[in-house]
């Protein structure tokens, strides 16, 4: 069943993804891994925060579209990531997270 474009659930799926990336280039020894992680963190935070005022569904459909870009966009970023790093990020980045 497919969720709602902007949908809370839909939002949330693409957060656990963001979540999952997050934890892998956390488990980066390059130097570069710490900032873009901060960065990483710090967008996310901003976004819970908006989420936390109940936006309306206009702007969590932005919401959405944004990260969804962001997704699409990260292995291209991550240029200076190993081969199988940027391999683990596309498979986080194209598979749903399970939850129970």
């Amino acid at each position: 069943m497919a969720t709602a474009k902007g949908s809370n659930a839909e939002i949330a799926e693409l957060l656990r993804r963001y979540d999952r990336i997050a934890e892998i280039i956390g488990s980066l020894t390059d130097p570069r891994a710490k900032p873009f992680l901060n960065g990483l963190e710090s967008g996310l935070a901003k976004i819970q925060e908006i989420l936390s005022t109940d936006p309306d569904a206009k702007l969590r459909r932005r919401i959405a579209l944004g990260l969804r870009q962001g997704l699409r966009d990260l292995p291209h970023i991550l240029d200076w990531a190993p081969d199988d790093v940027v391999e683990q990020i596309r498979t986080a980045v194209a598979q749903p997270t399970v939850t129970h």
